[in-house]
């Protein structure tokens, strides 16, 4: 029986070289993820370098059964952005995308999630600040899976009689009696407190302060209640 062709378009969150030549990338779109090969020995239609992270393709592919890889057959080119190769965009791209890896699965289907990400990215590469971009789009897409913190009230007690600590185990901010967790200060309080409750066309114009410490917070948080990011790693000052 003949194998029938699949078609799949997205953007490339993960790309991984074999030893062998071979090629596995992870396409995300708004109706999920797919995991696909580029055999070395295969005659692929379309340059293999097209699969450079943050490109957005359309591909051919077979896939035998549900548990096997799919192997891809052609791969197209819808667009790139060109700045995200830079050193300094790369590691916020970095980050989105591994973000969005960690936080969904085959068959995720969410499309606000595939837009922020597509969003994010163009911000990246448009943006005179891409470090507030990078931070304002981990915590939506944080927020869109369902994941973001509590800091309108005591993430132990529901108290709305805040204090300055942010406990990991609870996920959020703590009360003045409960007062268990890490030091935050009040500005990266009040950013994630306006962060999660508008848009992100008005966090643009909200100042973003205390970037380290914003850093370490979102490493932290991530680590606990998502995955360890190893794109976090580039981020030395944190």
């Amino acid at each position: 029986m003949a194998e029938r062709y699949k078609l799949a378009s997205g953007i490339v969150i993960k790309r991984d070289s074999l030893p062998n030549g071979d090629v596995i990338i992870s396409l995300f779109n708004q109706f999920g993820k797919l995991q696909a090969i580029a055999k070395k020995g295969n005659k692929l239609g379309g340059n293999i370098a097209r699969m450079n992270l943050f490109n957005d393709l359309s591909v051919q592919y077979v896939k035998k059964d549900a548990k096997s890889l799919a192997i891809l057959t052609q791969v197209q080119l819808n667009g790139s952005l060109s700045k995200l190769s830079s050193p300094k965009s790369y590691i916020y791209a970095h980050i989105l995308a591994e973000l969005v890896d960690k936080l969904t699965v085959d068959h995720f289907s969410d499309m606000q999630m595939y837009s922020y990400l597509a969003s994010g990215l163009r911000g990246l590469s448009e943006y005179e600040d891409a470090e507030t971009i990078a931070i304002i789009y981990a915590w939506k897409i944080i927020q869109q899976a369902g994941f973001a913190p509590r800091v309108k009230q005591c993430s132990i007690c529901a108290s709305k009689d805040l204090g300055n600590k942010f406990n990991l185990n609870s996920g959020g901010i703590t009360c003045k009696k409960c007062d268990s967790g890490i030091l935050i200060s009040a500005e990266v309080l009040d950013y994630l407190q306006f962060l999660f409750n508008t848009t992100i066309r008005d966090m643009l114009e909200h100042k973003l302060t205390k970037r380290s410490e914003h850093w370490r917070l979102l490493r932290d948080y991530c680590g606990y209640h998502i995955a360890e990011l190893q794109s976090f790693e580039s981020l030395r000052y944190i």
